[in-house]
């Protein structure tokens, strides 16, 4: 069968859209159709996109460089492994949406996991062994 094509209008604005029923027959084709092409027309409006978008419809913004280098500097600055993991978790927290700045955020926790392991002082076992 053809698709179906529904031409909504709002504030003088038409939309047109388009539905087909696949392999469907009968009332159920013709249900599928005129429902399609209402969807598709919507869509063209720009309702309800998250309902039928795939992927992310507003992808969000990159952390600003200066909020990367504070948390980076927090980091670095950590005096004690406690304080390292806090400021590690809250940086985590707050750049979960954003992958660049999360690997910034876990080369800056290795290279402080160096520095604490080189300045742990040696056990006596370490020392004599």
């Amino acid at each position: 069968m053809l698709p179906e094509a529904a031409t909504p209008k709002t504030a003088n604005l038409t939309r047109i859209g388009y539905g087909d029923a696949g392999q469907k027959k009968g009332g159920d084709a013709m249900k599928e159709r005129i429902g399609d092409a209402l969807r598709n027309a919507a869509m063209r409006f720009g309702a309800a996109l998250e309902l039928w978008h795939k992927g992310e419809l507003h992808a969000p913004e990159p952390l600003p460089e200066d909020e990367i280098a504070t948390m980076l500097a927090c980091i670095e600055n950590a005096k004690t492994v406690a304080d390292a993991k806090s400021a590690t978790e809250a940086a985590r927290e707050i750049a979960a949406h954003d992958p660049v700045a999360l690997a910034r955020i876990d080369a800056a926790v290795e290279a402080k996991r160096a520095a604490f392991v080189k300045a742990r002082p040696k056990r006596e076992t370490e020392v004599t062994a």
